[in-house]
């Protein structure tokens, strides 16, 4: 069972009409955080749903959670998120059309495999320095985490079986010629976690592969940090942006 924390409005109607927001992260044995921001008291005050999904890969139900969703195992924190988005449809209280899913850093994995292999259960996606070249970063002992972050992903240079575990699902090297969501991706120069071209490789391919309408938009910061801003006003106006770009492409009909 995959805890799934559900947040909205008393009263809503479970009749899959209401616009919805699935958060998810599943990495490092870090847990979700449920926490308070404006921008979530603005959207259910517009009556959106939000929902925080904990899959496997996090913390949340102790160090065998995260065992389960790293290394050869990763592929269970991709269907925890997608059985998630299911139940949220199956159970009334969003429609693909009006979901969207939102993920920074190392979530950036979850939009990135449910944008390649699931491409209508979402409508929109906000990916915030998403991490998503992974085969390509842990290729490259240079770069400073790398070698760190074997622990997590697996060495493809060490057996068959890793790379191609990692190559199954990094969502780089599996983007096809389909109709994607749409997507607002984010990135900085300032980035030492993700690095700018991560993102933005992405955004190319995709913008390639993408057979239909929805824009694929790519926000480069030139001074931000992995984070985001350093202050509260910048990250408000960063909000709002999302904000305006969900709000555009989840319409209720």
């Amino acid at each position: 069972m995959v805890p799934l924390t559900i947040v909205h409005r008393r009263g809503i109607e479970l009749d899959g009409k209401n616009r919805l927001l699935l958060h998810g992260y599943g990495s490092y044995g870090m847990s979700l955080p449920i926490d308070y921001h404006p921008a979530q008291a603005c959207m259910l005050e517009r009556g959106w749903v939000l929902a925080f999904a904990h899959v496997r890969g996090g913390g949340e139900r102790g160090k065998a959670w995260h065992a389960g969703g790293r290394g050869l195992d990763k592929w269970n924190s991709f269907w925890d998120f997608e059985a998630c988005a299911e139940h949220l449809v199956s159970g009334g209280f969003t429609s693909p059309s009006l979901m969207g899913a939102q993920v920074n850093s190392a979530g950036g994995l979850l939009a990135g495999v449910m944008a390649n292999q699931r491409p209508g259960l979402f409508s929109a996606m906000v990916m915030k320095a998403p991490f998503l070249g992974v085969l390509s970063a842990m290729r490259d002992s240079s770069l400073p985490l790398t070698v760190h972050e074997f622990d997590e992903w697996g060495d493809p240079n060490s057996s068959a079986e890793v790379e191609s575990m990692i190559r199954s699902y990094c969502p780089y090297e599996n983007v096809v010629e389909q109709e994607y969501p749409a997507m607002l991706v984010t990135a900085s120069l300032n980035d030492k976690r993700v690095n700018v071209w991560d993102p933005a490789k992405w955004v190319s391919r995709v913008r390639a592969a993408n057979t239909g309408q929805s824009p694929v938009l790519l926000r480069v910061s030139e001074s931000d940090g992995h984070h985001g801003p350093g202050n509260t006003l910048d990250g408000l106006k960063d909000s709002a942006l999302e904000m305006a770009f969900l709000e555009k492409h989840l319409k209720v009909c």
